[in-house]
């Protein structure tokens, strides 16, 4: 059999291969011996378009991998998608990794870690407990650190981040900390074979609450900078002429310097990014429920923070200044918002829980990749999806970094029962419908119930979720 394609010169066949999807340079591959030549190009694959996330080390570029490497990464991303948007998704493993305490909060740092926080009540009063796990082999999951801290009442949060060279993991614990202390990070070393459960071993720096008055929520990580939102709420004598004031707070983790600069135009339920090239993110629900997305170029600001002096705290007696670049979704038509979350990477997306029959997903025209952001033109898109049940609630999301997958949990009361049921849904960029189905199958049995859940993970990449339980395990269920 002639194959004409071989006749055309070998530019013009790769200019026709470009266009194609991954799975179709795949099936091409296995034509012939001459077309594979072509599909295992470097070229090929770096000019490709992928549309599906891929496992990538940590801080990799697609441009720093071989075609060969992509390949067998878009192999791999090509099962767990098709794996994914199976309604529903047939469970490939079941995991159990043996915790301690209540876990509350967890993490997923790409391509490997899990982060947890668990709370355990000892006779003198509640510990909480960091635990940072190698989960390559989720049946053979191991911990590698761990550290333990008292805390008074309430149950503090916590936000990670894997180090540039992926050695060490910075770990920033905020809120109900103790009486003094309301934010501290920690530098854990991964490859360290020392270990202490002391928790000051690993302290880097802290804030008190002689430092910043009110109250920290939204911490985040990004290099060396530690940033978070801080509210100052007005007392009942000065709340006519003083209202509640919002602060973007920058820390260095490494020489403990401090800036503060005031919102002017805040919203409610706010969120913040900062990326490696000084864009900052802000992202709230303003009074006609529009979700509002606001892009500053922070780099005067970073450059100010390193060169304060040592130990020093500093309220810049200045906004924000004008946003790079804004951009709204279309107000949505239920009126009420319970909740909603921001992806990390890729283009950016807020996963948005209402109250009533839907949820929506808004995707901004901001793509992050590799530490450049690119604000490209055009407007936000939005997508409602339904509830699987009416009138049903939604909570517990975990939302993948790259945004277009997300778990959840939905839960509804009704006269005679209470329902509840795992979630999963895909978003990929384009105008096409939402997918939206039950996590499992009804008819799994499950070791352990639903009900127990307290928090859930995402890896989005490899297709498996980690449910941390109230009696202390974590399941991680391979899709």
């Amino acid at each position: 059999m002639v194959c004409y394609l071989l006749n055309l010169p070998d530019d013009l066949l790769l200019a026709i291969l470009v266009y194609l999807r991954p799975q179709d340079i795949l099936s091409v591959q296995q034509t012939c011996r001459g077309l594979m030549t072509f599909c295992i190009t470097d070229y090929l694959w770096h000019s490709i378009k992928i549309d599906f996330p891929l496992n990538l080390p940590h801080k990799s570029k697609i441009g720093d991998l071989s075609g060969d490497e992509l390949r067998k990464l878009s192999v791999t991303g090509l099962h767990v998608d098709r794996a994914w948007r199976k309604n529903p998704s047939d469970l490939r493993a079941l995991n159990r990794i043996k915790h301690e305490g209540i876990v509350s909060q967890m993490q997923y740092l790409p391509p490997k870690w899990l982060v947890t926080m668990s709370r355990i009540q000892t006779l003198v009063g509640a510990n909480c407990v960091v635990s940072i796990w190698d989960c390559h082999s989720p049946s053979s999951a191991k911990r590698l650190k761990h550290f333990s801290f008292d805390t008074g009442h309430g149950i503090p949060e916590f936000s990670a981040a894997l180090s540039e060279d992926s050695l060490h993991v910075f770990v920033v614990v905020f809120g109900a900390i103790s009486k003094t202390d309301i934010l501290k990070v920690y530098h854990v070393p991964l490859q360290s074979s020392s270990f202490s459960a002391d928790h000051t071993t690993y302290l880097l720096s802290k804030i008190t609450i002689d430092m910043v008055p009110g109250v920290v929520s939204k911490a985040c990580i990004c290099g060396e900078t530690v940033y978070y939102l801080n509210a100052r709420f007005a007392t009942a004598a000065t709340m006519l002429d003083k209202p509640t004031e919002f602060y973007v707070c920058l820390l260095d983790v490494r020489s403990g310097k401090h800036l503060e600069v005031k919102i002017d135009d805040p919203c409610s339920h706010m969120r913040l990014r900062l990326f490696p090239d000084s864009f900052l993110l802000i992202a709230g629900l303003q009074s006609d429920r529009t979700l509002a997305l606001r892009a500053y170029n922070v780099g005067k600001l970073l450059k100010t923070l390193r060169l304060l002096p040592i130990d020093s705290t500093s309220v810049v007696p200045m906004n924000l200044g004008e946003p790079y670049a804004k951009y709204f979704s279309s107000p949505s038509p239920i009126k009420t918002h319970e909740d909603f979350e921001l992806s990390s990477t890729g283009h950016i997306t807020a996963m948005t829980f209402l109250v009533g029959t839907s949820n929506y997903v808004a995707r901004f025209p901001i793509h992050i990749d590799h530490g450049v952001t690119r604000f490209e033109p055009g407007e936000s898109q939005l997508k409602l999806f339904p509830k699987l049940s009416a009138n049903a609630n939604s909570e517990l999301l975990s939302l993948g970094h790259s945004g277009q997958r997300a778990v959840w949990m939905e839960h509804k009361w009704d006269a005679d029962n209470f329902t509840l049921k795992l979630v999963k849904g895909a978003f990929l960029p384009g105008s096409g419908p939402a997918a939206v189905s039950p996590l499992l199958a009804g008819h799994i049995a499950l070791p352990f119930e639903v009900r127990t859940c307290q928090c859930i993970a995402l890896d989005e990449a490899m297709g498996r979720v980690y449910l941390g339980l109230y009696t202390g395990e974590i399941y991680v269920l391979d899709l």
